[in-house]
């Protein structure tokens, strides 16, 4: 009986250090520009994974930061991370949804979300996840989307399936305003956050898979449509990035 693919996907991301572009430097960049956050602010983190930017922006800030993501293996790592950086009493690891928040309203200085507001929605996102925001505080989150008006077919094709809400980065920008959000910055993440800290990794476990898999119909088309997402990077990247988006309530 072939796998069921869910299970295939979890198998392949799940032991990643991370499950999206990304860096440490991005990351920090992106930190520069809360200028008038607390000494020791209060952050939600939203999909956190398996919570390398969490303990991050503890360690950075000096606050308090949770990291909420739906499985409760990645929860377990972000503890594990936390109690080997020392930072266990400024980190809390939280099972939950980005969609269902329990937290009283002005609750947080910041909400930090790296590659994972498509779970939502980016507009449907910053709508809900803004009552949880103190006033003057900050919403930061990473999103895929284009950066050039001329977009090659076969990457159209390719984000329709895959992503159909993936927008121009000047909509996205829009769609905060809207949201009721000043926009203080925007960047691009560089190529070396998909390639060097996302994809080599995963191509290495995409290769550990096929071993694994080997003549499972299912699991050999998440391994193949995870191929082609790699390549579709490669060819395309600067047409569509990962940016970073910084808002103020």
């Amino acid at each position: 009986m072939p796998t069921d693919p869910t299970e295939v996907f979890f198998d392949l991301f799940e032991p990643l250090p991370q499950h999206g572009p990304g860096s440490e430097a991005s990351t920090l960049k992106a930190l520069s520009y809360l200028k008038d956050i607390p000494k020791q602010p209060r952050i939600l983190d939203l999909g956190c994974g398996a919570g390398l930017r969490t303990v991050l922006l503890a360690k950075a800030t000096g606050g308090t930061v949770i990291g909420m993501d739906l499985k409760s293996s990645l929860v377990e790592r972000l503890e594990a991370a936390a109690r080997k950086a020392g930072l266990a009493d400024h980190v809390t690891a939280l099972e939950g949804s980005m969609k269902e928040l329990s937290f009283p309203e002005e609750s947080f200085d910041v909400i930090w979300s790296e590659g994972a507001i498509y779970n939502i929605g980016f507009e449907k996102g910053l709508k809900y996840w803004r009552q949880f925001v103190k006033p003057g505080g900050y919403v930061v989150v990473s999103e895929v989307c284009y950066v050039t008006e001329d977009i090659p077919e076969e990457l159209e094709s390719f984000w329709d399936e895959e992503y159909p809400e993936i927008e121009q980065a000047s909509i996205l920008s829009a769609l905060a305003t809207g949201a009721g959000y000043e926009m203080i910055a925007e960047f691009n993440l560089p190529a070396s956050d998909w390639k060097d800290n996302f994809y080599d990794p995963l191509i290495q476990r995409l290769e550990e898979l096929a071993v694994k898999y080997r003549g499972d119909s299912v699991a050999e088309e998440v391994i193949n449509r995870t191929r082609r997402e790699i390549d579709i990077f490669t060819r395309y990247h600067g047409v569509h990035v990962y940016r970073f988006f910084i808002m103020r309530r």
